[in-house]
């Protein structure tokens, strides 16, 4: 969660922005520190998302076999937890997200108020304006976790199924896991720009997106089915995330030679509204694979060995990210529309949206738990034990009552 948020706050800061991702503003700092930042951070946030949904959503499955529950009643509850977040995200997020955006484009000449207030914009808004923008993720998990449920309900009852959640096991087990992975990451990455290089506003993922997220959510799920051997799993982490560093480090620099494709990528053309789209040459989209992969075990690895010392921090970070998750692009905005006239450096500007989209959502949390009780808190995405419905329910039942 908080690469999200290092992310969104380096975004307007970047010299090279990134094709369909729309800013406030855009003031490009004199380094390239908050480039480096953003391609570091979007090779392995938002896997890292999708890896830790796919291994929740596999555990509430697994969760609601054993007690014999109707399979119908965790797509409901799904349906629920994350459409909640959804609809306080639409309803309240994106409207404060519009206006904040639209002084940052009156300010930045993308657009006046009269048209701001008619949402009508020119070449360089107008095709990336309608959507979920950073929401995107809960609908995309919502479908991943029903076709899981249909899944579990199709091949359940029959012999393949234990068969292929064994192999699943089995390959996600060993160390040739990185040989089927990475080519299929790196593929996904050099023939549809939308999964890595390029954003595509809309009300769902565009089709790369949601096949990378639907990949690592797949990963996630078979991860569950190893849990028993995590450690063993993840016994190189060292390795594994010194080797992720390297390929950021060789990659980064591959991926913003991309980006300056001449007619592509500067802020002229951008302002423009070009149509034309990068291409990712196969070294570069192997170095984002090797690095997303590598970096995710290499880092659960560290976790489950640094873990038990931090529980009680990650417990707390753990109990707010979805009020982070929904609520810091406002923030982040506010920061960079109200500082654009302000003489400081970009990269100042970014530390201070950084600050402004963490700590913003922790105290709105805050506050509406001291309004409104903790149990009226907005549950989390990756807590199931707390807020899961079947937590009553025992290995080989329902508990006995009270």
């Amino acid at each position: 969660m908080l690469g999200v948020v290092l992310l969104h706050a380096c975004g307007p800061a970047m010299r090279l922005p990134v094709p369909g991702l729309v800013w406030p503003v855009f003031q490009p700092a004199h380094t390239w520190g908050c480039d480096w930042i953003f391609w570091c951070s979007r090779c392995v946030e938002s896997r890292a998302f999708s890896l830790v949904a796919g291994f929740v959503a596999a555990g509430m499955l697994a969760r609601t076999r054993r007690a014999h529950a109707p399979l119908r009643a965790l797509a409901r509850d799904r349906a629920k937890r994350l459409g909640q977040p959804l609809l306080l995200g639409v309803l309240l997020a994106l409207p404060a997200m519009y206006f904040i955006w639209g002084w940052g484009w009156v300010q930045f000449g993308f657009a006046t108020w009269p048209k701001v207030l008619e949402a009508s914009f020119g070449p360089a808004v107008g095709p990336h304006f309608a959507g979920l923008a950073h929401l995107w993720f809960l609908p995309a998990c919502l479908l991943s976790t029903l076709l899981l449920i249909a899944l579990a309900h199709v091949l359940g009852p029959l012999p393949a199924g234990a068969a292929l959640c064994a192999l699943a096991g089995s390959l996600l087990a060993s160390p040739l896991r990185l040989l089927v992975l990475v080519p299929t990451t790196a593929a996904l990455f050099h023939l549809l720009p939308t999964s890595l290089i390029v954003f595509s506003n809309g009300f769902f993922p565009a089709p790369g997106h949601y096949l990378l997220h639907a990949l690592f959510f797949a990963v996630g799920a078979g991860l569950w089915l190893s849990r028993e051997r995590l450690r063993a799993v993840t016994r190189w982490w060292p390795i594994e995330l010194a080797l992720g560093t390297l390929a950021l480090a060789l990659g980064v620099p591959m991926l913003l030679e991309a980006l300056r494709t001449p007619g592509f990528g500067d802020l002229g053309w951008y302002l423009l509204g070009a149509n034309a789209q990068p291409t990712l040459h196969w070294q570069a989209s192997l170095l984002a694979a090797i690095a997303a992969w590598c970096v995710l075990f290499g880092t659960l690895g560290a976790c489950i060995r640094c873990g038990p010392s931090l529980r009680g921090c990650v417990a707390w970070l753990v109990a707010r990210q979805l009020w982070v998750y929904v609520a810091h692009l406002p923030f982040v905005g506010l920061v960079w529309a109200s500082l654009y006239a302000v003489a400081m450096p970009s990269e100042a500007k970014a530390g201070l949206a950084f600050l402004a989209g963490l700590g913003g959502p922790l105290l709105l949390h805050a506050a509406h738990t001291r309004w409104f009780g903790s149990r009226a808190s907005t549950p989390d995405l990756t807590s199931p034990a707390r807020h899961d419905p079947l937590r009553p329910l025992g290995p080989s039942g329902p508990a006995p009552r009270a």
